[in-house]
């Protein structure tokens, strides 16, 4: 909303997207048929039923793009799987869509206000026949999103709260489990030739991941420590605030602002929900960053307790003087800026 919010300091995940995982596995009676088999991803929209409820819709913007790989393992050479399945649980989604409109005193639409309410359950299971045996294999998922909105001043003013959770549990005995809090208010206003945009941003992200997972967890990077845990807990906490000014006559815009960001990874060791680090948790890394006006004023990190020294190599630019930095053209387009992005 305000390029002031992420510089140097960049919104969370935006240098590393994660992927999600699926667990395969309980549709192998059917993928070891020897036929051809496609594997599909889809991105899908409302229909907003106006009547309080909504439907999936078959369509959706072209702007999406999802990917997937397969990562397999091989059973003993000649040994074909077979088994009986899959057993597919798939009630359709619960989607509620709510909204209302205020009017002002002149009989115009004023302010809107909107709710958006999903919650889906998967459980898919089946009976192998592997080489070392007969075996049972599930897969189970559950995700529940809420979004709360208000447009109010027609529209230029817009706060939102936003709140996604999440488990996934296979045989296997890999398991995830995840928050995703968010909270978002900006004010828009013109006067004349002038633009100004106010902004903030608090949001929270926790994932707790357990067993073998196929993309890395951070406990990677412990490999001394790492056997005694059972999984990690990566929890990130992340609030700013900040104003875009721009003029549309010198084309010329500025923006400034506060962004405040901790992050904790802990190796987990007892079997706990993610509502937070439990008492049998080690922390394994911390870092916590705060910037002003495009300039790193703190930062601090801990690596298995020990103190990480940082030096940032401040520049003399717009970023560094406690004005903010500058944007030469509208809406973030071009400028150059002297710090240095901290990634976390």
């Amino acid at each position: 909303m305000v390029p002031g919010l992420w510089r140097p300091i960049v919104g969370i995940d935006a240098f590393d997207l994660k992927e999600d995982e699926i667990d395969i596995t309980p549709w192998l009676p059917l993928l070891c048929d020897g036929n051809a088999h496609t594997f599909e991803i889809r991105v899908s929209g409302l229909n907003d039923n106006g009547n309080g409820t909504a439907s999936l819709s078959e369509t959706t913007d072209d702007y999406w793009i999802v990917s997937g790989k397969i990562f397999l393992w091989l059973d003993t050479p000649g040994h074909i799987t077979t088994g009986q399945g899959p057993h597919l649980i798939s009630p359709p989604p619960s989607l509620q869509v709510t909204s209302s409109l205020l009017k002002g005193q002149n009989g115009t639409n004023s302010t809107l206000l909107y709710q958006v309410q999903a919650q889906r359950t998967l459980s898919i299971q089946s009976n192998l026949t592997l080489s070392s045996g007969p075996q049972t294999a599930f897969w189970t998922q559950n995700r529940t999103f809420s979004n709360t909105g208000n447009l109010s001043s027609s529209g230029n003013i817009a706060l939102n709260t936003q709140v996604t959770t999440g488990h996934d549990l296979s045989s296997s005995g890999y398991s995830r489990s995840l928050t995703y809090d968010l909270y978002a208010y900006s004010d828009y206003e013109t006067l004349g030739s002038n633009i100004s945009i106010a902004a903030t941003v608090n949001r929270v992200k926790t994932v707790e991941t357990k067993g073998q997972a196929v993309f890395p967890t951070g406990l990677e990077a412990f490999v001394k420590v790492a056997p005694a845990f059972q999984g990690s807990l990566l929890s990130t906490t992340q609030n700013g605030s900040a104003t875009y000014l721009a003029n549309t006559t010198s084309s010329k815009s500025f923006s400034f602002g506060t962004t405040e960001q901790d992050m904790t990874l802990s190796g987990i060791r007892g079997g706990r929900g993610y509502e937070g680090q439990g008492a049998g948790d080690t922390e394994l890394f911390y870092r916590h960053a705060l910037a002003v006006n495009g300039t790193v004023t703190v930062d601090e990190e801990r690596v298995l307790g020990d103190n990480v020294q940082h030096a940032h190599g401040y520049g003399h630019g717009h970023g560094d003087n406690g004005h903010g930095f500058c944007l030469n053209g509208l809406h973030g387009r071009g400028g150059k800026w002297n710090g240095r992005h901290v990634g976390l």
